[in-house]
């Protein structure tokens, strides 16, 4: 016999999951550094409609979620115009990482292409969330991993022993080995 979850949005809970994000992120957005609360929302990493078939237990814990930029959050992250590059992440204490966001296609208008080169700090516990957006984002936008690099090696100007950088000496990788 097959169990069948089911999630139910509601607002109590989607305050109380917003609440918590704004403690994890200083009611500050990770991308943006935007602090304009009016403007900042709760944004699900693995989607709220799809967390039932997933584990609906995630639905509202803060590792499946992020304090996002209303215009980042709805018209790009949700559609998945952009990911987070799960396999450039780094660990910059026990709890945190940084990490890089992917862009669905450079050659777009989005707000969020003016941060493609920054490493967001991001808790350590959303990886396991990330890992499942990133999965979709490259079904969603027919890419494979080795498109993504790509998109990358490209922009490559300047390699050291501290990292990579653009012509315009913008940090895209950092700790080169």
């Amino acid at each position: 016999m097959t169990q069948i979850f089911s999630v139910v949005r509601n607002g109590h809970q989607q305050k109380k999951f917003r609440d918590k994000l704004k403690v994890e992120y200083n009611s500050t957005c990770p991308i943006s550094d935007s602090k304009n609360l009016n403007n900042l929302e709760a944004a699900h990493i693995i989607p709220f409609n799809e967390c039932a078939s997933i584990n609906p237990n995630i639905a509202f814990t803060p590792y499946n979620g992020i304090l996002m930029n209303k215009q980042i959050h709805r018209k790009e992250f949700e559609p998945y115009k952009f990911t987070f590059d799960i396999m450039n992440y780094k660990y910059i204490s026990d709890s945190h990482i940084e990490i890089p966001i992917i862009l669905a296609d450079h050659s777009l208008h989005l707000t969020i292409s003016q941060y493609k080169n920054k490493r967001i700090k991001l808790p350590a516990s959303c990886l396991y969330c990330l890992r499942y957006h990133y999965k979709e984002f490259l079904k969603k936008n027919k890419k494979s991993y080795s498109d993504i690099n790509c998109l990358y090696l490209k922009d490559i100007h300047k390699i050291d022993v501290s990292g990579a950088y653009d012509a315009d000496n913008d940090a895209l990788f950092l700790d080169v080995v």
